[in-house]
This record gives structure tokens, C-alpha cells and sequence, in this order.
């Protein structure tokens, strides 16, 4: 069997996005305890429940951490309905800005897939991108990686 073309997908297979997701709810729970460090719980928590919807994620690093009492009284400077609200938006806005640096991006790439990947180029492998992601995120980060002309 010839494999004639491979389908990748962005977030986790070619940059290890769910380890700057919980690297981004760990400095939220810094900036709202005044921590000297991001805290590591949160990253912990994160991971048992990686994969998750975004409430749901958020809603288990809430829990893990006792959260829920201090995201209160910030739900109304957030426009948030609810305290889970405020922590994703805020580790959202602390993700976005991680990624926005290309170098970030750079730092957390998968080297094995994207070898695979220039790999399949290489040897005439048609390749597509499959995502989750809104275009110009994902433009950003392959351009940032460079790949963006490796794929079809």
C-alpha cells in the first residue's frame, strides 16, 4: 500500500497547544492570587482533563483549585454570567498573547511531525491541514512554523 496523502491536524499534532492552554490558566491563577510563579495545580488540572470543551475544562480547573469564590465578584468587570466565564476569558486573552509570538510557537512545535511533514512533502504526498482553529490563527502559526507552503 502507497500512502498518497496524509492529513494533519493543527492543535496538539503539529504544536503542542494544550500545553500552552494550561500554561495560560496557570499564569490566570498567578495574576488573580498575586503568585510569584504561574501555579502548577493549575497546569495539573488542566491536564487530567485535557481534550474537554472549554467549560468544561475551565469549569474542572475552577474546582480543582477553589476557584469559584474569588472569580465572583470579578464576573461584572468581565461581562460574565458565570465565574467559569471569567477564568476562560482570561485564560484566553493570556493564550492568545503567548501565541501571538511567533518564537512561542516556534518553541512548542512537535519536530517529529513536522518532520513528517516536509518529509511527505519531499516524497510527493499530498497534505492537507484539518482544524478547529479560525483561519487566521491557523495561517499564523504555520507561517510562524514556516509550513504553510508545505501543504496543499
Amino acid at each position: 500500500m502507497v500512502i498518497s496523502a496524509i492529513i494533519f491536524d493543527l492543535d496538539g499534532t503539529l504544536v503542542q497547544s494544550e500545553k500552552l492552554k494550561a500554561q495560560s490558566y496557570a499564569i490566570a491563577v498567578q495574576r488573580m492570587r498575586n503568585l510569584p510563579e504561574p501555579e502548577p495545580l493549575a497546569i495539573e488540572a488542566y491536564r487530567e482533563i485535557v481534550g474537554a470543551a472549554r467549560e468544561a475544562a475551565t469549569r474542572h480547573v475552577i474546582e480543582s483549585l477553589g476557584l469559584e469564590s474569588e472569580l465572583r465578584p470579578l464576573m461584572a468587570e468581565h461581562g460574565a454570567s458565570e465565574p467559569w466565564e471569567v477564568l476562560a476569558g482570561m485564560r484566553t486573552e493570556i493564550y492568545n498573547d503567548l501565541v501571538e509570538d511567533p518564537q512561542v510557537l516556534r518553541d512548542n512545535q512537535w519536530p517529529h511531525t513536522i518532520g513528517l511533514l516536509r518529509v511527505a512533502r519531499e516524497t510527493f504526498c499530498r497534505t492537507a491541514l484539518a482544524t478547529m482553529s479560525y483561519r487566521k490563527e491557523a495561517l499564523h502559526v504555520l507561517r510562524s512554523l514556516e509550513i504553510e507552503d508545505s501543504l496543499d
